[in-house]
């Protein structure tokens, strides 16, 4: 690298010592909704913190419940809908602001409905728990995962898969997507889920007892009972799932799964990825316990709180338009930390970051990332099979679908989004950072400078900083980036790990410097964060709940500007509205939906058959016999009369001539005539 790359490089006029950002932190949904930030015992807080770089956090103990119930003594109704929490759908502000007051469980432990989820995993049911945007869902699934990596300890491996619907969910859980653990790919046919019968899918399915669903709404109903049916079979167990306990974590108002549209010219066996989870029989019949959280911790605005349940329930011709009265002037930028624009479609996010990028008067700096994988210890006896797991590791989606590029490029002043929930020092309250938190480009800083402070540090905490230490010396490139959070927080960031679990295989890592362009974002790729400052395009929304989670990752309406909209731009699926209607009634949901697919998949029936004429019909007197010969296609006569027909002794009537087939037909007749004769 050049010599002006290595000297400091920062941004005009910001020293660290004055340069002030507004006291505003961004947390993503990954990190805990609901912890007491001004906490004063950071040592407790410490303790309780969800470790989401797979690094174990301590366990946190039972929590009892306020009327008493300690874990575990939750009752459940016959209906598999086992608790539904007071909701906040009501549009009024008294019920929006008694929803979002202060928590007294705010903190790293777990809310009264959370841990009635929790006490339910514990004793191994199979679970449903879903809610508004911003009730804790990712936090509470976070916490369930680290508690079965306490149980299970070095078998975790084996014993659990991580999963989501898309590669983007399964980076937020260190997991991988739904498809890619149950080895059936992307099913263009039914036929396609015979892959599942491979060995290492196979050995999958039958070593795993706990299968972990995030962002269960883009998970079809087809897709969800084909996967059902097939876990059975490979594990030969007539029990639901073969008797994998099932945890599933979603909300239906977000995005739905990508349908293909029913054509009765596609061949019998095209899969259709058709329907939500909840539509299909194996919902009902596998004994599956709904949660409903209802707690909004992300907005603490009762009036947008009320909007955004509107929008949810699919009242846009009301709210948006609220919404763009107060929403359409910008917003303010301060100090350097800009609005992260929000847009549908990847064409318009890649056109605003390359042109901003582009726009800086300063030097590209480029970060490769370092990728790795490792293989399951117990399989490394077998240098065959070690090979065969390394190779399906490398080719795992989760080196394409992480959030951290293979390449970063940056310069500073570039907008940025810390991809990472980071530890600091002494970290409490605003000061901490999180996945989701915003900043700027501050310098460039020496890797040598770097490496001699955390050189230091590690000879005073070698446990801590050791790894650390190492993943920053093989780290490629002479600099590294100081960036200037908007919480008022300077730090210089080496690379963090990002790495996935792949059951009965190993582990995918990647080490690479924990941020994004920020400038623009799609809607996809937010669903799960939480921003103070966003700017939304709704122009080009095209599925349903895409504007819902849009408009719901930020804030207060303070920090949210509208770019462009129209009421029509809210779609919500009328039969998910149904369901939480149900939800919320603490009765089972069901339709007719599956039976009609069912119907569709196997055709129209057929028409129904006799009684039948006579085959041949005569015709009137004195007119020929009515059919065709199916010798000549001449009508007026049949085939034991066809003039073609040959004569005894091969000779012909008329002038047909007889056919090769014919020819070839005589003659093998009078070879095996001529076998079966006596010799004279």
């Amino acid at each position: 690298m050049a010599e002006h790359e290595i000297d400091e490089i920062s941004l005009a006029d910001t020293d660290s010592a004055n340069f002030e950002l507004p006291e505003v932190i961004e947390r993503s949904e990954n990190s805990s909704p609901i912890q007491d930030l001004d906490s004063p015992d950071p040592k407790k807080q410490k303790i309780e913190l969800i470790s989401f770089s797979g690094t174990p956090a301590e366990p946190v103990g039972d929590v009892a419940h306020k009327d008493g119930r300690t874990s575990g003594q939750a009752e459940h109704s016959n209906t598999g809908v086992t608790h539904v929490s007071a909701t906040v759908w009501s549009s009024s502000n008294k019920d929006a602001d008694a929803s979002t007051e202060p928590d007294s469980a705010s903190s790293p432990r777990l809310s009264e409905e959370q841990a009635e989820v929790v006490d339910l995993v514990r004793q191994g049911h199979s679970v449903f728990f879903t809610g508004n945007a911003g009730t804790g869902k990712s936090f509470l699934m976070s916490f369930i995962i680290q508690m079965l990596r306490e149980r299970y300890a070095s078998l975790f491996p084996k014993k659990v898969a991580v999963t989501a619907a898309t590669g983007i969910a399964a980076t937020h859980i260190a997991g991988t997507t739904l498809h890619s653990f149950a080895g059936c790919g992307i099913p263009q046919t039914s036929n396609d889920f015979d892959r599942m019968w491979k060995k290492e899918p196979k050995e999958r399915w039958r070593s795993v007892e706990v299968l972990i669903i995030d962002e269960i709404s883009m998970v079809s109903a087809e897709f969800f009972a084909e996967l059902e049916k097939q876990a059975r079979c490979i594990r030969g167990d007539p029990r639901p799932w073969g008797g994998i306990q099932v945890i599933l974590c979603g909300d239906f108002f977000q995005l739905p799964p990508i349908e293909k549209r029913f054509s009765p010219k596609y061949p019998p066996e095209t899969f259709y990825n058709r329907g939500f989870t909840f539509q299909c029989p194996v919902w009902r019949q596998g004994h599956m316990r709904s949660f409903l959280l209802s707690k909004v911790f992300r907005q603490k605005d009762p009036e947008f709180v009320s909007i955004l349940n509107d929008i949810r329930r699919g009242s846009g011709s009301s709210a948006i338009p609220a919404l763009l009265s107060k929403c359409q002037r910008p917003i303010r930028e301060a100090n350097g930390v800009k609005a992260t624009q929000l847009f549908s479609r990847n064409v318009d996010v890649d056109k605003v970051n390359s042109s901003e990028l582009a726009a800086l008067n300063a030097n590209e700096v480029y970060f490769h990332a370092n990728d790795s994988v490792e293989v399951l210890a117990s399989e490394e006896s077998d240098p065959a099979r070690h090979d065969s797991m390394r190779a399906q590791l490398q080719r795992n989606e989760f080196f394409r679908d992480c959030l951290a590029p293979q390449e970063l490029c940056l310069k500073v002043g570039a907008q940025v989004m810390l991809l990472k929930n980071l530890e600091l020092d002494g970290a409490t309250g605003r000061g901490m950072l999180v996945n989701g938190s915003r900043g700027v480009v501050a310098s460039m800083v020496p890797k040598s400078k770097y490496l001699k402070e955390l050189e230091a540090l590690q000879q005073l905490d070698p446990k801590t900083y050791s790894q650390e230490l190492a993943a920053v010396r093989a780290f490629s490139g002479d600099v590294l980036p100081q960036v200037a959070f908007s919480n008022g927080r300077r730090e210089v960031l080496g690379p963090e790990k990002f790495s996935c679990d792949v059951l009965n295989l190993g582990t995918c890592n990647r080490h690479q410097i924990p941020l994004k362009l920020a400038w623009a974002l799609t809607i996809h790729k937010c669903q799960g964060m939480t921003l103070d400052l966003a700017k939304v395009s709704l122009r080009n929304v095209f599925a349903e709940g895409q504007a819902y989670v849009a408009l719901s990752r930020v804030r207060s309406l303070d920090g949210l500007q509208i770019l462009d909209g129209h009421p029509d731009c809210v779609k919500v699926n009328p039969t998910v509205r149904k369901f939480y209607e149900s939800l919320e009634r603490g009765e089972e949901y069901c339709d007719d939906a599956w039976e009609r697919w069912q119907q569709e998949k196997a055709g129209p029936a057929p028409a129904k058959r006799g009684p039948f004429p006579a085959r041949h019909q005569p015709g009137p007197p004195g007119h020929p016999r009515s059919g065709t010969c199916f010798r000549c296609g001449q009508p007026g006569h049949w085939a034991s009369s066809c003039p073609g027909r040959k004569a005894v002794g091969g000779a012909t009537r008329g002038n047909s001539a007889p056919t090769a087939r014919g020819r070839g037909a005589a003659q093998g007749s009078s070879s095996a005539l001529a076998r079966l004769m006596p010799h004279r």
